[in-house]
């Protein structure tokens, strides 16, 4: 072979070489954004159909609480936060309705019914009465000249606005959010408890109390304020869809006014197995979603 070709087959290997690896680093460059691409998409397709169950929940709550405006008071067994359970479509919903008369109200409640309160959520019997002198004191409304501090606790006085609020006393930083509202409420606006309505552990507690005076009472009564919580879960366990509102119902209209909302629970379980669940007529009204 000549010296002419020995070249031009050298500057063709060359070429060549340089051609393979600006390809490898274009595919070395690209490639990361290939992935994040990917991913992305992943993501806004969950957070979608995530978004669309959610909406979903929240049109079943409505439905159920439309539902049990039509029973009135009749309907107060679906009122004590009892979860409900029915088939629709090849997903399970849960449903749970609680009258906030079985609830303790933060601003309305006499210290020894706050006392009850956190006996249920599992404070210490001891320790019960320091903290709810520590919530009426949180709650009592003072000049600033009369304001005092804690060390333990900053004092807003000014009543509860939110139940997590309880969250500022140190002695309830770990009972979840959760417990907590299932005892406690804002919008109830008044200093008793319908027995009938509370929650299994206010129950005991209120069952188990033997002081003089009365904090509850074995008759039913509605507020007409209510927490409708909604879980739409997949056959195979997956939660898809939650909404949990705290609404004024009108028993007479069916009117629903939102009061507040709540985010998905972090440490929500998977849906005790249920099976021959029945279609969701009687709890939403409906049977199908076609």
């Amino acid at each position: 072979m000549s010296d002419q070709g020995t070249r031009n087959l050298g500057e063709q290997g060359f070429v060549l070489v340089w051609v393979l690896g600006s390809i490898m680093l274009l595919a070395a460059i690209l490639t990361p954004f290939a992935i994040f691409a990917r991913i992305h998409f992943m993501l806004a397709a969950n957070v979608e159909e995530s978004f669309r169950f959610d909406l979903l929940a929240d049109g079943f709550s409505t439905l159920a609480l439309t539902t049990l405006s039509g029973r009135g008071e009749s309907g107060y067994p679906l009122l004590n936060g009892d979860q409900q359970a029915c088939s629709i479509d090849g997903y399970t919903v849960l449903v749970s309705l609680q009258d906030h008369s079985g609830l303790i109200d933060l601003n309305g409640a006499p210290p020894e019914l706050l006392a009850l309160g956190f006996q249920a959520v599992g404070v210490d019997a001891q320790d019960v009465g320091g903290l709810a002198q520590t919530a009426l004191a949180f709650r009592q409304v003072r000049s600033r000249s009369e304001r005092t501090e804690t060390p333990a606790v900053n004092l807003k006085h000014a009543p509860f606005e939110a139940v997590v609020e309880l969250k500022a006393f140190p002695r309830l930083r770990e009972i979840p959010t959760r417990t907590l509202q299932d005892i406690f409420t804002v919008h109830a606006r008044q200093g008793t408890v319908s027995r009938p309505l509370a929650r299994p552990a206010l129950h005991r507690t209120l069952v188990n109390h033997r002081g003089g005076e009365q904090l509850d009472s074995d008759a039913l009564f509605l507020s007409g304020t209510i927490t409708a919580r909604v879980e739409i879960w997949s056959s195979d366990g997956k939660l898809l869809g939650f909404s949990e509102r705290v609404v004024s119902l009108n028993f007479e209209s069916g009117r629903v006014a939102e009061l507040e909302r709540r985010g998905r629970d972090t440490g929500t379980d998977r849906p005790i197995a249920r099976t021959n669940l029945s279609q969701c007529g009687t709890l939403l009204g409906i049977s199908t979603l076609g």
